[in-house]
């Protein structure tokens, strides 16, 4: 794709389609800007007004081909029309020859008013009227093709860029309110007159070769639409009948039931005005000529993008060399006939009785094996024939095995250090259990250990001395060997409460 322009509202790409058999065409796909996409009315505005525009099937009228709404963005194809925009004639004939020659103008814009009035009275299915307006009829919107032909563009768009500017930008370009009808700039139902007024203007501008709504400001743009007077384009251009002049101040009547009712009926009045518009051969010959190094580029174009290859198509591969040396042509020997011949093995005086030379078996490299080549003897020569050996074994077979009996062996050492660990986990707790001592039973119960602080009394014995000698007491925590005084014995801890503290 080759980029032809880019606007605030989305970009122009030349691209080429392609089909089967060959088939191919030129088309344009503008692609909308992907921070436009986000606002889900405005998507849905573009793709209703879309579909209702490629209903429109008028040879003044740039047809919609294809909308497509994808993660990509939003997309429409057109019809790819070679030509220039009335803008870009309107400059170039100013700079060459000073102005548009009438009859030329007057044949471009009837063309646009048969384009509008095809819109205007598109039906339905049923039957109805869907009435489309264009809502942007500008010279940036009407193309003159290399053929001769006018065609509009941008059907369905303008609905949808009008939201857009309202919303996302805050205002309507000063390009697009020069062109804008009086009832569309206040936001008033509009109907068929809104383009009316819009080609009126393209007119003006055609015939007289100059602006006519021009201002630095938005506000005073809108004050010259509302509120200028309008001048007759012969106050520009002095050759240009009244009757013309009446025409096209009618189409610029403020008021929108003063102006033609219709697309139709003010190209007719353009027709009867006294000069006959050109023929669309004059049309083409005066842009070609007007715009010659602009064609030139956009035909260099055509070529470059015709000449690129498809996306899905595979490079283009150069054709097999050819042998230089060519294959020697295979001789066919006729089989000699049949004959007795007396065989003498020590004999050798004809090279066709001797002893065949020894033959190696053919040796056989698997799996790349080349084919057998037939071994042709001299007639009455008997050679030994071979059969094939069996092609050797794959090696993915040996391959398998392995990995099976490495498999098995991983399998047996994992169990093997599985059932170490265990082992060796039940002799570690073995050796740490604790030992029994008979003074832990004490500490079991603290009832023992309590009387055990007692002072012991030694028992009389019968027939022994009065003499009375105290025995220490026995230390039966084991943390001390040495003698205990007799002291008082210590009182008890009182064992807490619930309330004092927490109970485990």
């Amino acid at each position: 794709m080759h980029e032809l322009a880019r606007g605030g509202m989305g970009v122009v790409y030349l691209a080429r389609l392609r089909s089967v058999g060959g088939f191919s065409r030129l088309v344009a796909v503008k692609q909308c800007l992907p921070e436009h996409t986000r606002d889900k009315d405005f998507v849905a505005m573009f793709l209703d007004e879309a579909r209702l525009a490629a209903r429109i099937n008028h040879p003044n009228v740039v047809p919609t081909l294809d909308v497509e709404h994808s993660a990509e963005g939003l997309f429409f194809a057109m019809d790819y029309v070679e030509g220039e925009r009335v803008v870009d004639v309107i400059r170039a004939s100013i700079a060459k020859v000073g102005a548009v020659p009438v009859a030329v103008a007057l044949r471009i814009i009837v063309d646009a008013l048969r384009g509008l009035h095809a819109a205007h009275t598109l039906e339905d299915s049923d039957g109805a009227p869907l009435n489309i307006v264009h809502r942007d009829v500008s010279p940036q919107n009407i193309v003159v093709g290399y053929d001769g032909l006018t065609r509009i563009l941008d059907f369905g768009v303008a609905r949808a860029e009008r939201r857009l500017t309202r919303t996302l930008i805050g205002g309507i370009p000063k390009g697009k309110l020069a062109y804008m009808a009086p009832e569309q700039l206040l936001e008033q139902p509009m109907d068929a007159r809104a383009d009316v007024f819009a080609a009126g203007i393209v007119a003006w501008e055609l015939l007289s070769g100059a602006r006519l709504f021009d201002a630095n400001t938005e506000a005073l743009l809108v004050a010259q639409v509302m509120e200028l007077r309008i001048q007759a384009p012969s106050s520009r251009r002095p050759e240009l009948s009244s009757a013309l002049d009446d025409v096209v101040l009618t189409a610029l009547a403020r008021e929108p039931s003063e102006r033609f009712g219709n697309a139709q009926a003010f190209a007719d009045a353009l027709e009867r005005c006294g000069v006959t518009p050109a023929s669309h051969q004059v049309v083409a010959h005066f842009v070609r000529e007007a715009l010659a190094s602009q064609r030139e580029q956009k035909i260099a174009l055509r070529r470059r993008i015709e000449s690129m290859p498809a996306l899905d198509e595979p490079p283009a591969q150069a054709p097999p060399r050819a042998s230089a040396v060519p294959p020697a042509p295979r001789a066919s020997v006729a089989p000699a006939p049949p004959r007795t011949v007396a065989f003498d093995p020590g004999s050798t005086a004809h090279p066709a009785l001797a002893a065949p030379a020894p033959v190696a078996p053919p040796v056989w490299a698997p799996p790349v094996m080349a084919p057998p080549v037939s071994m042709t003897s001299v007639p009455g020569t008997v050679r030994p024939t071979y059969a094939p050996q069996p092609p050797a074994p794959a090696p993915g077979g040996s391959l398998l095995a392995y990995s099976a009996l490495a498999m098995v062996v991983l399998g047996v050492a994992i169990g093997a250090a599985g059932y170490a660990v265990k082992e060796r986990a039940r002799r570690e707790r073995a050796e740490l259990a604790p030992i029994e001592m008979p003074s832990a039973v004490p500490l079991l119960a603290p009832t023992s250990v309590a009387r055990a602080r007692e002072p012991l009394v030694p028992l009389p014995i019968p027939g022994a001395t009065t003499a009375t000698t105290a025995q220490p007491p026995v230390n039966v925590q084991g943390a001390d060997a040495s003698v205990a005084s007799p002291a008082a014995p210590r009182p008890r801890r009182a064992r807490p409460s619930s309330p004092q503290g927490t109970e485990f």
